[in-house]
């Protein structure tokens, strides 16, 4: 599992606090392994090949967004001011 319930001084105050961690090592790492299996069974099997492009494709009709450009601007000002904390 790579979320986790994980106490620490997220706000650098000095009190430890309860908080969501997410391992990205091994959340990564895990990810890698699995789309080496994937594209394994791709090469193997041209009809699976197929039915992933097509259930891809249809995905993407489906749920793809376009964003405007000046809510990309205001998503950028959004973000610049915000802090993320990150601990290893």
């Amino acid at each position: 599992m790579h979320l986790r319930v994980r106490s620490g001084d997220w706000l650098h105050d000095g009190v430890q606090r309860p908080g969501v961690y997410l391992d990205m090592e091994t959340m990564c790492a895990d990810l890698g392994a699995y789309l080496k299996r994937l594209t394994s069974a791709l090469r193997r099997d041209s009809r699976l090949a197929r039915q992933v492009e097509q259930q891809g494709k249809r995905l993407d009709q489906r749920y793809m967004v376009s964003i405007k450009a000046e809510s990309l601007a205001t998503w950028q000002r959004f973000l610049k001011d915000r802090h993320v904390w990150l601990q290893r």
